[in-house]
């Protein structure tokens, strides 16, 4: 939304903070919320509402929570409050649709100083894995809307708990968890042509490798990988058998 988006220098941590505010410019001379989503939407009615499900950015793993900064204020509404929204979808081949397999949406009242939120994420099923996520701030809560509220969000983080044992399930064995340099694969009881992929925690595919049968074990050079949170991904025919959560660490 160009109309209420724009940088701000007051920011928590840094240089900038996203400013969203309520515009006083919208259709029918009706003020419009300010908004911000990643990914574009592809459904924004006339007066402003957003579909922000159909917004997102591939991403491909199971974060607890969504965290961040935020000040927010409406002189004209004091009990006005600011909405902080995040969905993770996976894509179903089979209804050729996306459907939404964790989320949560929380109301941010009024906040003069900045101050932390949290988001924790509930899942439909813990065993999907999403392969897109959907961020999304809103600069009102009112119906109908009404002019003044000003949000600032700033240094939003998704946090992860991963356990620091070797992943054992599905017929897989990898090991170990956290690594330093290499990762090693085990499928003893797998044939043919595996592949191996390592995506990092926007969805970039950083490794791709391929393991033939009948060796029962890869291992992954990971020492060009910075430290954090991996997700591995194990292939035949494009079916995907088996995904994990690894750590690159080095301290």
């Amino acid at each position: 939304n160009t109309i209420s988006l724009q940088s701000s220098n007051d920011a928590n941590d840094g240089y900038y903070a996203a400013n969203i505010a309520t515009s006083q410019i919208g259709f029918a001379g009706a003020p419009y919320k300010g908004w911000l989503v990643l990914g574009q939407p592809t459904n924004i009615t006339e007066t402003g509402e957003v579909d922000f499900l159909t917004a997102g950015i591939p991403f491909v793993s199971t974060p607890e929570t969504l965290t961040g900064y935020y000040k927010f204020n409406n002189e004209l509404n004091p009990n006005d409050s600011a909405t902080a929204i995040v969905y993770l979808k996976k894509f179903n081949q089979q209804t050729q649709s996306s459907e939404l397999i964790g989320h949560c949406i929380k109301h941010l009242p009024i906040s003069l100083d900045y101050t932390m939120f949290s988001l924790p994420i509930e899942y439909t099923n813990s065993n999907e894995t999403p392969d897109s996520v959907v961020i999304a701030f809103q600069s009102s809560n009112t119906q109908p809307v009404i002019e003044g509220g000003n949000l600032l969000v700033d240094f939003l983080e998704f946090s992860t708990s991963l356990t620091n044992d070797n992943i054992e399930t599905d017929g897989f064995i990898v090991y170990p968890n956290p690594s330093q340099s290499q990762i090693t694969v085990e499928f003893p009881e797998y044939t043919g042509v595996l592949k191996i992929n390592i995506y990092n925690m926007l969805g970039g595919l950083v490794k791709l490798n391929r393991a033939h049968a009948p060796s029962p074990t890869s291992i992954i050079n990971v020492t060009d990988l910075e430290e954090g949170y991996y997700l591995l991904e194990i292939k035949q025919n494009e079916n995907i058998l088996h995904t994990a959560k690894v750590i690159i660490s080095r301290s």
